[in-house]
């Protein structure tokens, strides 16, 4: 296994300090065959093969990498999805962390499309930001652990793509979704549970939403 770097060693410090667990994506089931075959691809790649892509804009300006989220998902990119097809199931992915220092991630403190993908910086300054006290007005909430970033739309982007052995987990709402789906994921060697609470919005959505007066 090749050492760590000492920026690498800075940011898994850090990430331990903090209690980060893992690293987060929301797929539809429908797609879990593929990603769990080839992986989960950066949009660039997806493009060149003819593959399905969520998000055809990528106004941050890196289809070369993946979009994830540190502990929580991204609740609302997350509900304007399944709202706009209820008949879809979808599921949540959670991957290995060591990939943040693994890796030369971009971090966003929000959502990495404002100001078109400029706010992304890498390194242990780069981390450090997405928990800073506050972040564009948006005050830290004494209502979420340590381990999550200040706002909710913070992004990890990854360079490349995601291997099927670095998805660990797979998190669906309700049990009754997971049995459907249960065969097709445990024979690919993944562990399946039931995380409700991944699929409604972080503890503090009231704040951020009278702060931004945005939808929660």
């Amino acid at each position: 296994m090749r050492s760590l770097s000492t920026a690498q060693e800075e940011i898994k410090n850090f990430c331990e300090k903090r209690g980060v667990f893992e690293l987060l994506h929301f797929v539809k089931v429908e797609q879990m065959p593929f990603i769990l075959r080839y992986g989960l691809l950066t949009n660039a790649i997806l493009r060149n093969a003819g593959g399905t892509i969520e998000d055809h804009s990528r106004i941050d300006r890196n289809s070369d990498h993946v979009c994830l989220s540190i502990d929580f998902p991204n609740y609302k990119l997350f509900y304007k999805r399944r709202m706009a097809d209820t008949r879809e199931i979808w599921c949540i992915l959670s991957i290995r962390k060591s990939l943040i220092w693994e890796r030369p991630c971009i971090f966003f403190p929000s959502n990495a499309a404002r100001n078109n993908g400029r706010d992304g910086k890498r390194g242990l300054t780069g981390i450090q930001a997405i928990y800073a006290a506050s972040i564009g007005g948006i005050e830290r909430s004494p209502l979420i652990k340590d381990s999550l970033p200040t706002e909710p739309q913070a992004e990890v982007l990854l360079p490349d793509p995601v291997t099927p052995e670095e998805i660990e987990k797979v998190y669906f709402s309700n049990s009754t979704e997971a049995r459907i789906n249960e065969s097709i994921i445990v024979n690919a060697g993944k562990q399946i549970q039931i995380r409700e609470d991944l699929f409604l919005p972080r503890k503090d959505w009231d704040s951020w939403k009278r702060m931004t007066g945005a939808e929660a």
